[in-house]
């Protein structure tokens, strides 16, 4: 498939492509031009304000910002209005500002709290919506069930989990103060954590000696991080493309990596560590899904298989060394294929809404489908989404709920 976002007026008619994604589409009030978002990279709401006439015409008006949600023009079309954050404003949360067709840009509004813009009424009035975004992060026991909740740095996301289950590779991204993601190493005992770099973090080696990160404001780089001791290297995408997703062989020596660009398909392929050679794989129009830029799953317990997807809730078991695609069956379409357990022939389900995770595991030879393990975080008000990485063999799991509470309001009187 074609990895990002593609913007059609009328349908069939492609005015913009990108791949990254692109929110908040609002016709002008004389419905000659579209405002919209343009959000680089999938799954980060960084970005710019652009405007697109309906011959194509694209204009980016203002810088990227750290964090964009919420557009709308103002009622006499000579403005747009937006909700963003940047790290050198001096104002906390996610303000309002105003651009015009020039590029010319306004402070309109600010507030401690997350703004977000949802519509300019034609007297002026503007209905906005206030965020309350936080995430908490645990470990648990398959066996037992039990759960424990740590503290310590507010965790954003967990990109990684140690095969023992005792550390998980977390990011932090704070819109007011940094650019990209700071990536620490957590001990699961609680224990303080550890700045290892920046990054989006995609994963731990099997030893638990490396982390491997995309460098977020240039995606065609990956970082290899020590978490202990030895020296970072980078790596490389194929010119002309970017990382979508990362995560280490069993043998530590070699990456699985999926890499995307404007306009092409998102490819599968291997890296070595060492030399930085690619080799893809795979039928075109699948592609091995991942959430940020950490793979899910990775490759298989023997570094033989990979699971590819083509976006539409249909899998494939697919021999990395080359070999036919096997289509699997028994993923539920609310379901994600999170990981490996034990071997390569089984795979542990989940389904990321809802605030109750019931994990399911399917045997490949068999299709048969059993309840794993069910768990709830003791706060469920407010949960939008949750992750959840398991170790090699099941037992042991870190799981991250992220909570957005919110208000809406009319605010009279801005200008």
């Amino acid at each position: 498939m074609v990895h990002g976002s593609r913007l059609e007026y009328p349908p069939g008619h492609v005015l913009y492509e990108t791949s990254g994604w692109i929110s908040d589409l609002r016709f002008s009030p004389t419905a000659g031009q579209i405002a919209f978002l343009d959000h680089p990279l999938m799954g980060d709401d960084r970005g710019w304000v652009s405007v697109i006439d309906l011959e194509g015409h694209r204009r980016v008006l203002t810088r990227e910002f750290s964090s964009e949600q919420g557009l709308a023009w103002s009622p006499s079309g000579d403005e747009i209005w937006f909700t963003a954050a940047a790290v050198e404003w001096a104002t906390p949360g996610r303000p309002i500002g105003a651009v015009n067709l020039q590029g010319k840009f306004r402070l309109v509004a600010s507030a401690p709290v997350y703004l977000q813009l949802q519509d300019i009424a034609p007297d002026g009035r503007v209905l906005l919506s206030t965020l309350t975004v936080s995430t908490s992060v645990g470990t648990g026991e398959t066996k037992s069930g039990r759960l424990h909740e740590l503290s310590g740095i507010v965790h954003r996301w967990i990109s990684g989990l140690s095969a023992d289950g005792g550390m998980l590779l977390v990011n932090v991204f704070d819109t007011n103060k940094n650019n990209s993601y700071q990536l620490y190493l957590q001990s699961a005992d609680d224990s303080p954590p550890v700045l290892l770099g920046e990054g989006s973090g995609a994963g731990l080696s099997p030893d638990g000696k490396w982390a491997v990160a995309v460098d977020v404001p240039h995606p065609d780089t990956l970082f290899i991080i020590p978490t202990s001791v030895g020296d970072a290297r980078t790596l490389h995408a194929p010119p002309g493309r970017q990382f979508a997703g990362a995560a280490f062989f069993p043998d530590g020596k070699r990456l699985l990596i999926s890499t995307k660009a404007t306009g092409q398909m998102t490819e599968s392929a291997v890296e070595d560590l060492d030399s930085g050679a690619v080799r893809t794989f795979g039928k075109p129009g699948r592609h091995l899904p991942a959430s940020g830029f950490r793979l899910f799953p990775g490759p298989s317990p023997d570094g033989r298989f990979s699971i590819e997807t083509d976006g539409t809730n249909h899998y494939w078991l697919q021999p990395i060394d080359g070999g036919e695609a096997k289509e699997i069956t028994g993923v539920n379409p609310a379901e994600r294929i999170i990981g490996w357990r034990g071997d390569s022939n089984n795979l542990l389900l989940s389904d990321p809404t809802g605030a109750d995770t019931e994990i399911y595991n399917l045997n490949l030879a068999t299709g048969t489908r059993t309840l794993w393990v069910r768990f709830s975080p003791v706060e469920k008000a407010g949960i939008r989404s949750k992750d959840i990485l398991f170790t090699p063999d099941g037992s042991r799991f870190a799981y991250v709920a992220r909570r957005i509470n919110s208000n809406l309001f009319v605010a009279d009187g801005l200008r």
